[in-house]
């Protein structure tokens, strides 16, 4: 059974991808350069993450959450889109679009150790996923430059005020933003030039 639903989840990888490459059309749309609607083309990339984490080894992606290699990034990546997320005032279609950045990036990124597919351990070249990750590397980097510099319409800053003790503070959402996306970015590059 297990080798039955490998080969099927192999067989569907092209197809995935494809979707996965129809679902960049929504950074067009949230820049309105698109109808804003294709937003929601962000869902394609779902197929394909869950191929790639039904397909992780269990004792391995159990080691891979236990390092600080793994939490760093995506705990500063989730904060990173919930500012993001703030900052289009929680607007369902870039509320959606975070949620799955997330989940894509964690399982194509961050448990791609996991993967203890036969070919992967025995193939000594290191092109199989690069272009992915250095195109969802790219990918990021554009979303958040692009929402640091206010290129998406929807896109404004807002402030909130922070009361703790006697102390007060101010938080503006685009800046958190690009300041908790740094770190995911650096561990994306490093993982690049790791694998």
């Amino acid at each position: 059974l297990t080798e039955a639903i490998n080969g099927f989840l192999e067989d569907v990888k092209v197809p995935c991808s494809y979707l996965a490459l129809l679902g960049l059309a929504s950074i067009l749309a949230l820049a309105e350069l698109v109808p804003y609607e294709l937003t929601w083309l962000c869902v394609l990339w779902l197929p394909d993450a869950l191929r790639r984490f039904s397909k992780c080894n269990t004792e391995a992606v159990a080691l891979v959450l236990l390092e600080l290699d793994f939490w760093m990034p995506f705990s500063t990546m989730c904060l990173g889109c919930f500012f993001a997320s703030a900052s289009f005032n929680h607007e369902m279609a870039f509320a959606t679009f975070s949620a799955l950045f997330v989940i894509s990036t964690t399982v194509n990124i961050l448990l791609a150790d996991a993967d203890l597919e036969v070919r992967k351990i025995n193939s000594s070249s290191t092109e199989s996923g690069v272009l992915k990750y250095v195109s969802i590397l790219l990918g990021t980097i554009a979303v958040t430059a692009l929402i640091t510099f206010g290129l998406f319409p929807r896109c404004q800053t807002q402030v909130y005020s922070v009361h703790f003790l006697y102390n007060k503070g101010m938080v503006e959402t685009v800046s958190m933003c690009t300041r908790l996306m740094s770190t995911p970015l650096l561990f994306m590059c490093k993982f690049i030039v790791k694998s």
